[in-house]
């Protein structure tokens, strides 16, 4: 099995808005590693969203980042080629002979146009009207997510954080990173290629892959909490403004006020290969066997 795992970095402490943080897991007690349970589950983007929405870590929209524009015919949008790229991801993009081609972010996009269209102007602008909705995607990833108490706070019943909680364990601040070390080596290990979509991709998986080594990182930090996960574009600078490429990182810490009470620390684990970029992890959670030295560390 050639997937090796590279080890991420930490550049992120444990502060929130200049507070020391704990780090809590609330669970089952029968999912509490320091009670002895011998597994940690990583969910990933699409087993979330397509969760029960009964459960309280479901999340339709977990892991994407969704447009909506609607100009009437009476009053249209009147857009630079740019403009429209910077939200397409590339999906439905303009191009022009003397410009390199606008970057296809990683990640499905489902794109609809509905109840008007777009005009090109003599001076190469785009004129569009209707119902436009965009949704990307990001690459199924693995994730773990852990909730931020203050450091001064009580640490709540946890059955406020999920009715069917009766547990918790705490990740020590100064051994997050060795805990996100030991996750990533042990994801590593479980991997196979029925694990990931390579239909996903967006060029063919030539046979050589099998030679070629993917690897693990991760990424992580405190969930921002907002009113609505749908950025509404009604001008054409907010095209610009809320361009992906200034959201695609942002977005995935990004949840609804709904969720607003997990005060979510959120680890995401990506495979990446030295060719094909992220790839698409397949929906199912990874149970990992863990160690001694992980429940140590918690």
């Amino acid at each position: 099995m050639l997937i090796t795992v590279a080890l991420g970095r930490s550049d992120k402490t444990c502060d929130h808005e200049g507070k020391l943080m704990r780090l809590i897991k609330f669970c089952k007690n029968e999912h509490n590693i320091k009670a002895g349970c011998p597994t940690i589950q990583l969910g990933t983007f699409q087993y979330y969203r397509e969760l029960d929405p009964s459960f309280s870590i479901a999340d339709e929209d977990e892991g994407t980042i969704t447009y909506h524009a609607q100009p009437t015919a009476e009053n249209p949008l009147l857009l630079t080629p740019e403009q429209w790229n910077s939200i397409s991801g590339g999906a439905v993009q303009i191009t022009r002979q003397d410009q390199p081609s606008p970057t296809r972010w990683p990640g499905p996009v489902d794109f609809s146009m509905s109840d008007g269209g777009m005009e090109f102007t003599n001076e190469g602008m785009i004129n569009y009207h209707g119902n436009l909705r965009i949704q990307h995607s990001y690459p199924n990833a693995y994730m773990f997510c852990l909730s931020a108490i203050e450091d001064e706070a009580d640490i709540p019943d946890p059955a406020t954080i999920d009715p069917s909680y009766d547990s918790y364990y705490e990740v020590e601040p100064e051994s997050l990173d060795q805990f996100m070390k030991i996750l990533g080596h042990l994801l590593h290990q479980s991997l196979t290629y029925q694990d990931i979509l390579f239909d996903r991709l967006h060029e063919p998986a030539p046979l050589a892959i099998p030679s070629q080594e993917a690897h693990v990182t991760w990424v992580h930090r405190n969930v921002s909490y907002v009113d609505s996960r749908v950025r509404k574009l009604r001008t054409a600078d907010e095209f610009q403004t809320n361009a992906l490429q200034n959201l695609y990182q942002n977005a995935l810490f990004e949840k609804s006020t709904d969720y607003e009470g997990d005060n979510e620390y959120r680890i995401v684990f990506f495979v990446q290969h030295p060719r094909l970029g992220v790839l698409t992890a397949k929906k199912d959670a990874k149970v990992l066997t863990i160690n001694q030295l992980v429940a140590g560390i918690a």
